[in-house]
């Protein structure tokens, strides 16, 4: 009678978590259904409540080799599904390993890329005039030394400008400090849309004094830019603050074909030379010498 009770209580555990959604109960609940079975058996024939017979008096092992070997088919389905759960656990783990590294990466590229366009902003800023956005003095003397040795290698024409405001301090004087930074601004301007066309590199080189190089560039041509700039800035007229003004530049131009890489210097001399030649001739002109090699 407890061995009955005790199959009963077995069914209601098995029947209550087959409800609970367990899938392996519903073996559980067949081993002991047929455990009840056999027991039922045995205990009626016990109780002569149906007649005796050979195979009822191994009822009761029949039952227990039976429930055995369903609890086991239970056992073992259980085994499986909690297999399968950490499988689909390590799984999805996976997912998400392989999703946060994904997004890591993107992070680390963007963060990457958050550099390369910081580190190139810091190198223009590093190699630009802040006032004119022309190439600061450091640049240019990198940029000059590469092109001169250029035309050395290669035996081609280098011209030299040399441009200065003419009487810039006497404009800073009289309408500010201001304004004479408008003035910068604007030739800066001016110099970069004469040339951006001719291969040139235009930088201030000082003060109110900016030099541009034509690497490559003839007499002819250097002369025709050199001419353009000056017209070019004659022609504008500064407006800033309220004021206006028209400002003329004096230009200093040399050009040679160098052969000695040394004499770098020497060109940028001469042009500075003549540049000076320029203001004391009266200013707002040209001053061209066509020098014998290098």
């Amino acid at each position: 009678v407890t061995g009955f009770l005790s199959v009963l209580a077995g069914i209601y555990i098995g029947i209550k978590g087959w409800w609970l959604g367990e899938k392996a109960a519903r073996l559980f609940v067949l081993a002991w259904f047929v455990y009840l079975f056999f027991i039922s058996w045995f205990l009626a024939e016990l109780a002569s409540l149906i007649p005796a017979s050979d195979l009822g008096g191994y009822a009761l092992a029949i039952g227990s080799v039976l429930e055995l070997a369903l609890l086991s088919i239970a056992f073992a389905d259980k085994v499986n599904q909690e297999k399968e759960l950490r499988l689909s656990s390590q799984s999805q783990l996976m997912d998400v390993q392989i999703a946060m590294n994904a997004e890591l990466e993107e992070q680390v590229r963007k963060r990457t890329r958050e550099l390369e366009e910081a580190n190139q902003r810091l190198e223009i800023l590093s190699t630009t005039d802040g006032l004119t956005g022309l190439l600061n003095r450091r640049r240019f003397d990198e940029c000059y030394a590469e092109a001169y040795f250029d035309a050395c290698r290669t035996g081609s024409p280098l011209a030299v400008l040399m441009i200065d405001i003419d009487h810039f301090k006497l404009l800073n004087d009289e309408y500010g400090h201001r304004f004479g930074d408008a003035c910068l601004v604007d030739a800066g301007r001016l110099i970069h849309e004469v040339t951006e066309n001719h291969n040139a590199i235009c930088a201030r080189y000082g003060g109110e004094e900016f030099v541009v190089i034509l690497p490559g560039a003839d007499a002819r041509e250097a002369q025709a830019l050199a001419e353009s700039l000056r017209q070019a800035f004659a022609a504008h007229e500064v407006s800033a603050y309220g004021m206006s003004r028209r400002m003329t530049v004096s230009i200093g131009l040399t050009v040679n074909s160098p052969v000695d890489s040394d004499a770098w210097e020497k060109l940028l001399q001469a042009a500075d030379s003549l540049l000076y030649r320029a203001k004391r001739n009266g200013r707002n002109q040209v001053a061209f010498l066509m020098e014998s090699s290098a």
